[in-house]
């Protein structure tokens, strides 16, 4: 069976498989409980993969602005990786589909979607139309969100940390309490910058859901989290460039683009196989061959943890 597990130590952990297994389910467990205790995670699943295909066909029959649909068992990854890694510095995943719920919650969503921005849709999944993505209104309506929300979250945690010292005999005032949540932050913060945090997300196939775009994963990637660096991938195959009469292939095919939260431009693009190099002859190669209809490139799954 054509997979590779390897557990360097409590804190990193790496899976690939090639096989159409029946995992999905598992990998959903993992990330949930095991992501928030790693300080590294490779997960790298073929693209043709016949079970993650099931499940977003079961996705796309799934209101988007809901965040569960209790009658419909799906299996959706993107937004696991979103909840529940926040605190892992470097994370690895390729998979067949990824989607904008890596990076919105929801809550996020619907804001979005109450303003009617433009998502530079028309084909089913993400494919190039005469509609343009409304980037600035994109960007303010998630910064205005998030800004509330953090500002919320600051000020719950200022009460907890006046409620804690109260339990301790101590009487500590907001001032204070204010001040041991914002040097917290700024502890996270250095300590982002010093690690270099790092999230790479390759695409093998297609996107989760109708009517979305990979501009607008490119987007929402430069709003994450100060200094994490993200770098944004799609695998050029037949399986990327297939669908049904009203899908086109994307102008973003085939690239690999380099962004830091809290920069609203990249830092860096390249090609798809310059991004992620692999030497000819080995069977990942082999395989990509045959997925780009025999034409081998030698590329795709890279050596780089190996």
């Amino acid at each position: 069976m054509g997979w590779n597990t390897l557990v360097t130590s409590i804190h990193s952990f790496r899976y690939k498989t090639w096989a159409d297994v029946n995992l999905m389910l598992a990998l959903a467990k993992l990330v949930k409980f095991a992501l928030p205790n790693l300080r590294n995670f490779t997960l790298w699943v073929w693209p043709d993969n016949h079970l993650a295909l099931c499940e977003r066909d079961v996705l796309r029959e799934i209101d988007p602005l809901q965040s569960c649909d209790p009658m419909k068992k799906s299996v959706h990854l993107c937004p696991l990786f979103r909840e529940f890694g926040k605190d892992t510095p470097y994370i690895d995943i390729f998979l067949p589909f990824v989607c904008r719920e890596l990076f919105l919650t929801v809550n996020e969503r619907a804001k979005l979607s109450e303003a009617d921005v433009k998502r530079a849709v028309g084909t089913r999944d993400g494919g190039k139309t005469d509609d343009a993505l409304d980037v600035n209104s994109t960007v303010a309506i998630v910064k205005e969100h998030r800004k509330a929300v953090a500002h919320a979250s600051f000020q719950a945690a200022v009460k907890e940390n006046i409620t804690e010292a109260k339990k301790e005999g101590k009487n500590k005032i907001v001032t204070l309490a204010e001040y041991d949540i914002n040097q917290k932050n700024l502890k996270r913060e250095r300590l982002i910058k010093s690690e270099k945090w790092k999230r790479v997300v390759r695409c093998g196939q297609r996107l989760c859901r109708s009517n979305e775009s990979w501009e607008e994963l490119e987007v929402l990637a430069g709003l994450e989290e100060e200094n994490v660096t993200w770098v944004l991938g799609r695998m050029l195959s037949l399986l990327s460039l297939s669908g049904t009469a009203d899908e086109t292939p994307d102008e973003r095919l085939n690239t690999a683009s380099t962004f830091t939260g809290g920069s609203s431009f990249g830092i860096n693009e390249k090609q798809y196989d310059e991004q992620f190099p692999m030497p000819p002859g080995s069977e990942c190669a082999a395989r990509v061959a045959g997925l780009r209809g025999g034409h081998n490139d030698g590329i795709d799954f890279n050596d780089h943890m190996r």
